[in-house]
């Protein structure tokens, strides 16, 4: 009688166990392209043979990197919708969050495109610390369709940056926890079918 309470336990907890949710980075491996003329992204003050690819490979730099370190970066008036980072995605997806790591002491807006036309997604605004900061995980409410997005300054101090972009597919279970609850259910099931026949 013990076992069968123990193996019922088990089962229980694996039935309603939640299972653990994975999201994918829709960002990693887009194609990232400049308009205007102040954005640098050369060696520039930082980085030796830098890639305009670094904002999306999934990688951000540490919060409080200074600010032209393995970023993006440029100066100008505020607001500026001639200097234009394009983050083209692998092909069209829903997306339910999306993260921007970029200089701290400024405003960014993001904008993405829905098919036919550029749609304001939001504006990060300034935050504490310095230098290269994640802002907070942005959660949207409803999840929109997108290929592409673009990054703008909204505000600031006239020297922008961005350091790492993301944008993430709703999650989804993952295979094992799946697997792991459908075993629980099923000792479960086989516990009450037993326990009928006895």
């Amino acid at each position: 009688m013990k076992f069968i309470r123990i193996v019922l336990a088990i089962g229980i907890l694996c039935a309603v166990a939640v299972p653990a949710m994975a999201n994918t980075d829709l960002a990693i491996g887009a194609t990232v392209t400049t308009s205007g003329s102040g954005i640098d992204l050369s060696p520039g003050w930082c980085c030796a043979n830098y890639q305009p690819s670094w904002i999306v490979d999934g990688t951000p730099e540490a919060d409080g990197t200074q600010w032209n370190v393995g970023s993006a970066f440029w100066s100008g008036a505020a607001p500026d919708a001639t200097d234009v980072l394009t983050i083209t995605l692998n092909g069209t997806y829903t997306i339910d969050a999306v993260v921007l790591q970029a200089d701290d002491n400024d405003a960014y807006d993001v904008q993405y495109w829905n098919g036919t036309g550029w749609t304001d997604l939001n504006d990060f605004g300034a935050v504490g610390g310095y230098g290269l900061t994640t802002r907070p995980e942005l959660y949207l409410s409803t999840p929109i369709t997108a290929d592409a997005f673009e990054i703008t300054n909204a505000n600031g101090d006239g020297y922008y940056a961005v350091g790492q972009f993301e944008a993430f597919a709703p999650a989804v279970p993952e295979p094992s926890s799946s697997m792991l609850m459908l075993t629980g259910l099923g000792v479960l099931g086989a516990l009450i079918a037993r326990r009928r026949i006895a």
